[in-house]
């Protein structure tokens, strides 16, 4: 008998690669997507400038564009503002569902769906539209068991900092960072592995696990990526494909997310850049549920 797993909720902003925004993530608001802050106008940006204490959207005056999120669970909340009716869902390829709006709260929402990996897509029909972040519900782990979280930064703490061995890489296409920033208070200290190298790959391995997050930073000259794992999670795919430009910076990010592992197995995770363009990861959260 299988046994069954606990549901708990992940919360992702609307900066995370995990959303997939069409036809563009970032840039003009009639013609895709575009990413402000709710401190800043943007006259105010700077390729070195982030805003750490407001709150982030993404809008668009463009009818047609599009949004999705996928993951392995069991229900979804949507957050951001829109006239009822401007927009449309499908949830898996579904019949579309008109959109009854919201001001800085919930799109849309279901919390029935059978276990498994879903996806949802908003449409925009009549714009603007805006997305400020989603809620998901994952399982994890044995009911009954107690879910434990240990953090495992690409950086080590020693003088100077050094990559943890933990995190391999293919030659020297990685290097550390330890700070985001280089100018004025603008500074920051937050330690990662980074790439600028097309087709670096960054490689670990994760046992006693039940789950885990991969985070990092979105930042105007990032790209592509995309995130492999061995053997495939249970339902879910073995390689997801996202994106982390963002003209605004945003730090510790969900980049990738897995859940429903198998305690007793190990997975090894491929971290590969796909353009010419800059990839970082900082830490990697790790969930184990021991049985009860």
């Amino acid at each position: 008998m299988i046994a069954e797993l606990a549901s708990f909720n992940i919360s992702v902003t609307d900066q995370s690669p995990l959303f997939q925004y069409l036809p563009y993530r970032d840039g003009p608001l009639d013609t895709s997507w575009n990413v402000s802050y709710s401190a800043n106008s943007p006259q105010e940006w700077a390729p070195d400038k982030f805003f750490r204490t407001s709150e982030s959207s993404h809008t668009t005056y463009l009818n047609g564009a599009s949004v999705q999120i996928e993951w392995t669970g069991t229900a979804f909340w949507l957050y951001g503002s829109a006239d009822p009716g401007s927009y449309e869902i499908q949830v898996d390829g579904d019949q579309h569902t008109v959109g009854d709006g919201a001001t800085d709260s919930i799109l849309f929402g279901q919390t029935d769906l059978p276990y498994g990996w879903h996806s949802v897509n908003l449409t925009v029909v009549d714009a603007p539209v805006s997305i400020t972040g989603a809620t998901l519900t994952v399982r994890m782990g044995e009911e009954g068991s107690e879910l434990q979280s240990r953090n495992i930064s690409t950086v080590t703490n020693s003088i100077p900092p050094a990559a943890n061995p933990l995190f391999l890489s293919d030659g020297d296409a990685w290097s550390v960072n330890s700070s985001y920033g280089s100018f004025g208070p603008t500074v920051e200290s937050y330690p990662r592995v980074t790439t600028d190298v097309k087709a670096a790959s960054l490689f670990f391995t994760l046992n006693s696990t039940v789950g885990f997050a991969i985070y990092g930073s979105c930042d105007f000259d990032m790209g592509s990526y995309n995130v492999t794992i061995n053997p495939p999670p249970p339902i879910s795919p073995a390689t997801g494909t996202f994106n982390a430009s963002s003209h605004w910076i945003a730090l510790n990010e969900i980049k990738y997310v897995a859940t429903g592992l198998d305690r007793t197995k190990n997975y090894s995770v491929t971290v590969t850049n796909n353009q010419e363009a800059r990839l970082d990861v900082a830490q990697v959260m790790v969930f184990d549920a021991v049985p009860a």
